[in-house]
Protein backbone atom coordinates (compact mmCIF):
# COMPACT_ATOMS: atom_id res chain seq x y z
CA UNK A 1 0.00 0.00 0.00
CA UNK A 2 2.82 2.57 0.78
CA UNK A 3 4.63 1.62 -2.33
CA UNK A 4 1.54 2.26 -4.57
CA UNK A 5 1.10 5.51 -2.37
CA UNK A 6 5.25 6.46 -3.26
CA UNK A 7 4.37 6.01 -6.94
CA UNK A 8 0.72 8.23 -7.30
CA UNK A 9 2.92 10.95 -5.46
CA UNK A 10 5.66 10.01 -8.02
CA UNK A 11 2.83 10.42 -11.00
CA UNK A 12 1.50 13.51 -9.77
CA UNK A 13 4.77 15.38 -9.00
CA UNK A 14 5.74 14.39 -13.04
CA UNK A 15 4.19 17.74 -14.52
CA UNK A 16 6.04 20.09 -11.28
CA UNK A 17 9.35 18.54 -12.67
CA UNK A 18 9.25 19.46 -15.90
CA UNK A 19 7.82 23.07 -14.88
CA UNK A 20 10.76 23.21 -12.67
CA UNK A 21 13.30 21.74 -15.94
CA UNK A 22 12.00 24.11 -17.99
CA UNK A 23 12.32 26.96 -15.62
CA UNK A 24 16.14 26.06 -15.06
CA UNK A 25 16.30 25.99 -19.27
CA UNK A 26 14.04 29.01 -20.14
CA UNK A 27 17.58 30.29 -22.14
CA UNK A 28 16.87 26.82 -24.48
CA UNK A 29 12.96 27.74 -24.57
CA UNK A 30 14.33 31.69 -25.18
CA UNK A 31 16.56 31.01 -28.38
CA UNK A 32 13.82 28.70 -29.95
CA UNK A 33 10.93 31.35 -29.46
CA UNK A 34 13.37 33.86 -30.96
CA UNK A 35 14.14 32.12 -33.69
CA UNK A 36 10.28 31.50 -34.79
CA UNK A 37 9.76 35.29 -33.94
CA UNK A 38 12.58 36.09 -36.78
CA UNK A 39 10.98 33.91 -39.07
CA UNK A 40 8.15 35.47 -38.71
CA UNK A 41 9.76 38.94 -38.91
CA UNK A 42 10.51 37.45 -42.64
CA UNK A 43 6.99 36.21 -43.31
CA UNK A 44 5.74 39.62 -42.29
CA UNK A 45 8.34 41.63 -44.58
CA UNK A 46 7.79 39.08 -47.35
CA UNK A 47 4.18 40.37 -47.27
CA UNK A 48 4.99 43.84 -47.05
CA UNK A 49 7.26 43.67 -50.41
CA UNK A 50 4.40 42.04 -52.54
CA UNK A 51 2.59 45.46 -52.15
CA UNK A 52 4.77 47.96 -51.65
CA UNK A 53 8.59 49.05 -51.95
CA UNK A 54 10.90 46.95 -49.72
CA UNK A 55 12.81 50.34 -48.45
CA UNK A 56 9.05 51.61 -47.07
CA UNK A 57 9.05 48.31 -45.39
CA UNK A 58 12.43 49.10 -43.70
CA UNK A 59 10.92 52.87 -42.89
CA UNK A 60 8.06 51.42 -41.49
CA UNK A 61 10.24 48.95 -39.39
CA UNK A 62 12.64 50.93 -37.96
CA UNK A 63 10.79 53.49 -35.58
CA UNK A 64 9.03 50.58 -34.23
CA UNK A 65 12.71 49.37 -33.34
CA UNK A 66 14.11 52.47 -31.94
CA UNK A 67 10.82 53.16 -29.52
CA UNK A 68 10.96 49.57 -27.87
CA UNK A 69 14.25 50.13 -26.95
CA UNK A 70 13.79 52.97 -26.09
CA UNK A 71 11.22 51.86 -23.47
CA UNK A 72 13.34 49.15 -22.43
CA UNK A 73 16.55 51.84 -21.67
CA UNK A 74 14.32 54.15 -20.02
CA UNK A 75 12.94 51.28 -17.98
CA UNK A 76 16.90 49.76 -16.87
CA UNK A 77 17.68 53.47 -16.34
CA UNK A 78 20.44 53.24 -18.87
CA UNK A 79 22.09 56.19 -19.51
CA UNK A 80 23.68 57.28 -23.05
CA UNK A 81 27.15 56.45 -23.06
CA UNK A 82 29.65 59.81 -22.73
CA UNK A 83 32.86 58.90 -24.83
CA UNK A 84 32.46 60.29 -28.47
CA UNK A 85 34.70 56.42 -29.94
CA UNK A 86 31.61 55.29 -28.39
CA UNK A 87 29.17 56.70 -30.34
CA UNK A 88 31.08 56.13 -33.39
CA UNK A 89 30.96 52.26 -33.30
CA UNK A 90 27.23 52.86 -32.83
CA UNK A 91 26.90 54.93 -36.10
CA UNK A 92 28.68 52.33 -37.46
CA UNK A 93 26.87 49.39 -36.58
CA UNK A 94 23.08 51.48 -37.09
CA UNK A 95 24.71 51.96 -40.63
CA UNK A 96 25.54 48.07 -41.23
CA UNK A 97 21.92 47.20 -39.48
CA UNK A 98 20.78 49.75 -42.30
CA UNK A 99 22.16 47.71 -45.12
CA UNK A 100 21.15 44.44 -43.23
CA UNK A 101 17.62 45.07 -43.41
CA UNK A 102 17.59 46.89 -46.99
CA UNK A 103 19.73 43.90 -48.59
CA UNK A 104 17.48 41.47 -46.79
CA UNK A 105 14.02 43.20 -47.83
CA UNK A 106 15.18 43.27 -52.01
CA UNK A 107 16.13 39.41 -51.26
CA UNK A 108 12.50 38.89 -49.92
CA UNK A 109 11.35 40.51 -52.52
CA UNK A 110 12.99 38.47 -55.49
CA UNK A 111 13.10 34.95 -53.48
CA UNK A 112 11.08 32.61 -51.01
CA UNK A 113 11.49 33.58 -47.22
CA UNK A 114 13.14 29.84 -46.78
CA UNK A 115 15.39 30.54 -49.55
CA UNK A 116 16.54 33.99 -48.28
CA UNK A 117 16.91 33.00 -44.36
CA UNK A 118 18.98 29.85 -45.65
CA UNK A 119 21.37 32.09 -47.46
CA UNK A 120 22.05 34.85 -44.90
CA UNK A 121 22.89 32.20 -42.47
CA UNK A 122 26.18 32.02 -44.49
CA UNK A 123 27.24 35.16 -42.40
CA UNK A 124 28.86 32.67 -40.05
CA UNK A 125 31.44 32.27 -42.75
CA UNK A 126 31.94 35.95 -43.01
CA UNK A 127 31.86 36.39 -38.90
CA UNK A 128 35.54 34.23 -38.74
CA UNK A 129 36.38 36.33 -42.06
CA UNK A 130 35.80 39.66 -40.24
CA UNK A 131 36.49 38.78 -37.02
CA UNK A 132 39.95 37.66 -38.63
CA UNK A 133 40.48 41.12 -40.44
CA UNK A 134 38.94 43.36 -37.73
CA UNK A 135 39.78 41.72 -34.05
CA UNK A 136 42.51 39.77 -35.65
CA UNK A 137 41.52 36.39 -34.56
CA UNK A 138 43.51 33.79 -36.32
CA UNK A 139 40.86 31.43 -38.85
CA UNK A 140 39.98 27.70 -38.62
CA UNK A 141 41.07 25.45 -41.21
CA UNK A 142 38.08 23.23 -40.33
CA UNK A 143 35.76 26.38 -40.85
CA UNK A 144 37.06 26.11 -44.57
CA UNK A 145 35.59 22.53 -44.73
CA UNK A 146 32.23 23.41 -43.58
CA UNK A 147 32.01 27.09 -46.19
CA UNK A 148 32.06 24.78 -48.92
CA UNK A 149 29.58 22.65 -47.33
CA UNK A 150 27.43 26.10 -47.24
CA UNK A 151 28.24 27.39 -50.44
CA UNK A 152 26.95 24.28 -51.72
CA UNK A 153 23.73 24.79 -50.23
CA UNK A 154 23.45 28.38 -51.80
CA UNK A 155 24.43 26.19 -55.08
CA UNK A 156 21.41 24.08 -54.68
CA UNK A 157 18.73 27.06 -53.85
CA UNK A 158 20.50 29.32 -56.43
CA UNK A 159 19.40 26.72 -59.20
CA UNK A 160 21.67 27.32 -61.82
CA UNK A 161 21.01 26.52 -65.37
CA UNK A 162 24.87 25.25 -66.57
CA UNK A 163 23.86 22.34 -63.29
CA UNK A 164 19.82 21.97 -63.14
CA UNK A 165 18.79 22.84 -66.34
CA UNK A 166 16.84 25.92 -67.98
CA UNK A 167 14.89 27.98 -65.44
CA UNK A 168 12.75 30.83 -65.88
CA UNK A 169 12.84 32.06 -62.82
CA UNK A 170 16.94 31.97 -62.52
CA UNK A 171 17.64 35.57 -62.84
CA UNK A 172 15.03 36.70 -60.09
CA UNK A 173 16.52 33.90 -57.89
CA UNK A 174 19.67 34.77 -58.84
CA UNK A 175 18.96 38.75 -58.32
CA UNK A 176 17.83 37.75 -54.28
CA UNK A 177 20.43 35.37 -53.70
CA UNK A 178 22.95 38.40 -54.32
CA UNK A 179 20.85 40.48 -52.14
CA UNK A 180 20.98 37.79 -49.17
CA UNK A 181 24.99 37.44 -49.95
CA UNK A 182 24.74 40.88 -48.97
CA UNK A 183 23.00 40.99 -45.61
CA UNK A 184 24.61 38.09 -44.71
CA UNK A 185 28.28 39.89 -45.21
CA UNK A 186 26.59 42.71 -43.68
CA UNK A 187 25.72 40.42 -40.50
CA UNK A 188 29.39 39.22 -40.24
CA UNK A 189 30.46 43.16 -39.42
CA UNK A 190 27.24 43.46 -37.61
CA UNK A 191 28.43 40.35 -34.98
CA UNK A 192 31.63 41.30 -34.44
CA UNK A 193 31.13 45.08 -34.24
CA UNK A 194 28.74 44.17 -31.02
CA UNK A 195 31.38 42.06 -29.91
CA UNK A 196 33.37 45.22 -30.16
CA UNK A 197 31.03 47.38 -28.35
CA UNK A 198 30.47 44.98 -25.99
CA UNK A 199 34.16 45.11 -25.21
CA UNK A 200 33.63 48.98 -24.64
CA UNK A 201 30.83 48.18 -22.09
CA UNK A 202 28.01 50.07 -24.81
CA UNK A 203 24.53 48.23 -22.94
CA UNK A 204 22.75 46.19 -25.91
CA UNK A 205 19.66 47.98 -25.57
CA UNK A 206 21.25 51.57 -26.30
CA UNK A 207 22.53 49.75 -29.65
CA UNK A 208 19.16 48.69 -30.41
CA UNK A 209 17.69 52.73 -30.04
CA UNK A 210 20.83 53.82 -32.00
CA UNK A 211 20.15 51.22 -34.74
CA UNK A 212 16.94 52.12 -35.16
CA UNK A 213 17.45 55.67 -35.33
CA UNK A 214 20.24 55.40 -37.84
CA UNK A 215 17.97 53.05 -39.99
CA UNK A 216 15.05 55.76 -40.08
CA UNK A 217 17.34 57.90 -41.48
CA UNK A 218 19.37 56.11 -43.64
CA UNK A 219 16.02 54.48 -45.13
CA UNK A 220 13.87 58.04 -44.98
CA UNK A 221 17.00 58.99 -47.39
CA UNK A 222 16.85 56.38 -49.40
CA UNK A 223 13.19 56.66 -49.96
CA UNK A 224 13.30 60.29 -50.99
CA UNK A 225 16.78 60.34 -53.37
CA UNK A 226 14.72 57.26 -55.53
CA UNK A 227 11.66 58.33 -54.78
CA UNK A 228 10.50 54.99 -53.34
CA UNK A 229 7.61 57.30 -51.14
CA UNK A 230 4.22 54.91 -51.32
CA UNK A 231 0.98 55.44 -49.00
CA UNK A 232 0.29 51.81 -47.60
CA UNK A 233 -2.96 50.15 -46.98
CA UNK A 234 -3.35 48.95 -43.21
CA UNK A 235 -2.47 45.63 -43.78
CA UNK A 236 1.26 46.93 -45.41
CA UNK A 237 1.16 49.23 -42.27
CA UNK A 238 0.87 46.49 -39.86
CA UNK A 239 2.62 43.46 -41.81
CA UNK A 240 5.55 46.46 -41.80
CA UNK A 241 4.97 47.59 -38.46
CA UNK A 242 4.67 44.08 -36.76
CA UNK A 243 7.90 43.29 -38.50
CA UNK A 244 9.65 45.58 -36.69
CA UNK A 245 8.73 44.33 -33.39
CA UNK A 246 9.24 40.89 -34.02
CA UNK A 247 12.63 42.53 -34.60
CA UNK A 248 12.78 43.91 -31.89
CA UNK A 249 11.29 41.00 -29.61
CA UNK A 250 13.54 38.58 -30.97
CA UNK A 251 17.00 41.18 -29.79
CA UNK A 252 15.50 41.29 -26.61
CA UNK A 253 14.70 37.22 -26.28
CA UNK A 254 18.68 36.70 -27.72
CA UNK A 255 19.30 39.20 -25.07
CA UNK A 256 18.27 37.39 -21.90
CA UNK A 257 18.98 33.96 -23.82
CA UNK A 258 22.57 34.26 -23.85
CA UNK A 259 22.09 35.52 -20.18
CA UNK A 260 20.96 31.78 -19.09
CA UNK A 261 22.71 29.59 -21.63
CA UNK A 262 25.94 29.26 -23.66
CA UNK A 263 26.20 31.45 -26.86
CA UNK A 264 27.22 28.21 -28.27
CA UNK A 265 23.81 26.58 -27.69
CA UNK A 266 22.04 29.46 -28.27
CA UNK A 267 23.68 29.89 -32.25
CA UNK A 268 22.73 26.34 -32.53
CA UNK A 269 18.90 27.00 -31.79
CA UNK A 270 18.99 29.99 -33.72
CA UNK A 271 19.29 27.69 -36.96
CA UNK A 272 16.16 26.19 -36.22
CA UNK A 273 15.09 29.85 -37.98
CA UNK A 274 15.56 28.11 -41.02
CA UNK A 275 13.19 25.11 -40.36
CA UNK A 276 10.19 27.74 -38.96
CA UNK A 277 10.58 29.59 -42.14
CA UNK A 278 9.87 27.14 -44.11
CA UNK A 279 7.02 26.16 -42.07
CA UNK A 280 5.41 29.68 -42.12
CA UNK A 281 5.81 29.90 -45.38
CA UNK A 282 3.86 26.80 -46.03
CA UNK A 283 1.32 27.44 -43.57
CA UNK A 284 0.96 31.01 -43.97
CA UNK A 285 1.62 31.63 -48.08
CA UNK A 286 1.04 28.27 -48.96
CA UNK A 287 4.93 28.42 -50.70
CA UNK A 288 5.97 25.06 -51.36
CA UNK A 289 9.52 24.97 -51.87
CA UNK A 290 11.28 23.14 -54.11
CA UNK A 291 13.56 20.00 -53.30
CA UNK A 292 16.59 21.66 -54.10
CA UNK A 293 15.60 24.08 -51.26
CA UNK A 294 15.30 22.14 -48.95
CA UNK A 295 18.46 20.03 -49.46
CA UNK A 296 20.41 24.02 -49.60
CA UNK A 297 18.90 24.31 -46.24
CA UNK A 298 19.81 21.14 -45.16
CA UNK A 299 23.19 22.42 -46.51
CA UNK A 300 23.64 25.44 -44.68
CA UNK A 301 22.30 24.21 -42.05
CA UNK A 302 24.86 21.49 -40.85
CA UNK A 303 27.60 23.76 -41.90
CA UNK A 304 26.30 26.71 -39.54
CA UNK A 305 26.04 23.77 -36.51
CA UNK A 306 29.71 22.51 -37.53
CA UNK A 307 31.30 26.24 -37.37
CA UNK A 308 29.62 26.79 -34.54
CA UNK A 309 30.80 23.66 -32.13
CA UNK A 310 34.02 24.10 -34.08
CA UNK A 311 34.85 27.20 -32.89
CA UNK A 312 33.61 26.82 -29.70
CA UNK A 313 36.59 24.43 -29.36
CA UNK A 314 39.26 26.08 -30.09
Amino acid sequence: MEVEISSSNDTENIPWKIISDLRQRYGVILALLSAFVYSLQSILMKISTVAIDPVMVVVIMAPVMAISGLICSVYKGICPPKIYSHYMWLLFCGTLMSVYLTMLSFALLYVDVGDAITVTYTSLIFVGIVSWVMLREPPQKLDAAFSIVAFAGVVFIARPPFIFGQNSKYDRTLLGVAFAFGSALAIGFIVNTMRKQQQLGINAFMSLVVNGIVITLTSVVLATVFQRWHIPCPLEWLSSLGAGFCYFLGQLMVYYALNAESSTLVNVLLTTEIVFAFILQLTIMNIHPSWTSYVGAVLVTVSCIGITLNRKKV
